[in-house]
């Protein structure tokens, strides 16, 4: 059996439809997503989602396996490299957690959200959208 591999998926880029249909899933979900405290931001990609969430939390960290589409963004939040199923964060230390099609890109999705669980504050949020293959 060999090592397990990621199958990277293409970040949106700003102006696309899927963030304007991210944006709107999160203002449905405003009462949920409350302004203040630190949002992480879980296969941020070029940062465009990331953007959208900025003005409603005191600290963003937006997280991708790749480096490079993080590179050139002008978002102002945190960038860090890392896997979903190994986050470099410390327990509890995440108000709410975003992440818009990644866990069917994740070597173990079961571990990612142990991940999320983990760094996640007590009463904190998660906001997962997977893909819906009749979408």
């Amino acid at each position: 059996m060999g090592a397990a591999t990621i199958a990277l998926g293409k970040p949106a880029e700003s102006g696309e439809l899927i963030l304007e249909r991210r944006r709107r899933l999160a203002s449905e979900l405003s009462d949920i997503l409350e302004k203040g405290g630190r949002l992480l931001d879980l296969g941020c990609g070029n940062g465009a989602q990331t953007e959208l969430f900025v003005d409603r939390f005191e600290q963003v960290v937006g997280v991708d396996v790749q480096s490079e589409p993080m590179a050139g963004s002008n978002v102002p939040a945190q960038w860090v490299t890392a896997m979903g199923e190994a986050l470099p964060f410390r327990d509890a230390s995440f108000d709410a957690v975003i992440s818009f099609e990644v866990l069917e890109h994740v070597v173990s999705p079961v571990r990612t959200m142990r991940e999320l669980h983990r760094i996640l504050k007590p009463g904190g949020t998660v906001l997962i959208s997977v893909p819906n293959k009749w979408w």
